[in-house]
């Protein structure tokens, strides 16, 4: 008889336990929020952003914080910024060939830079992101992580 109850005791245990786990896992799942694309797209430049600034090497720093001010309405980060004498502006190509280019044509694919642009937003926003997000922060706290992270995103592009 003993032998009966203590069997009907783990049956019933495992029941219960079997039924609350999956009770659990349904109410887990619907509390889940997916990130919409902006959302994604936001936490990306974020990421880009704090990787600039702990890589420690001004080059790349510049390079990803210009691209940062010149993504493109699908998030694209093949754009470069160039400062002129007189004029800021986004070019898909090189700096260095933008130097030698003719500002009065419009041949060269080069956009002013203007507002709304999402650099100011990551710029107002990112001491917050950075609390929120501190495990990426620690993750590329060394500016060897942080210059591999910045270089694998940017092959990419």
């Amino acid at each position: 008889m003993r032998y009966i109850t203590y069997i009907s005791i783990a049956i019933l245990t495992f029941v219960l336990g079997f039924s609350l786990s999956s009770i659990l896992r349904s109410a887990a799942s619907e509390n889940v929020e997916m990130q919409s694309v902006a959302e994604v797209r936001n936490d990306d430049l974020h990421r880009l952003f704090e990787a600039a600034h702990m890589a420690k090497d001004e080059d790349l720093r510049d390079d990803v914080l210009g691209r940062l001010q010149c993504v493109g309405e699908d998030g694209s980060l093949k754009r470069h910024l160039f400062n002129g004498d007189d004029v800021t502006l986004c070019s898909e190509f090189e700096p260095a060939d933008l130097s030698r280019r003719d500002f009065t044509s419009l041949d060269f694919r080069a956009v002013p830079v203007l507002p709304p642009n999402p650099y100011y937003e990551i710029i107002k926003t990112h001491s917050d992101w950075s609390r929120k997000n501190m495990a990426f922060v620690h993750s590329v706290a060394d500016p060897k992580a942080a210059r591999l992270y910045l270089k694998n995103r940017l092959e990419r592009e």
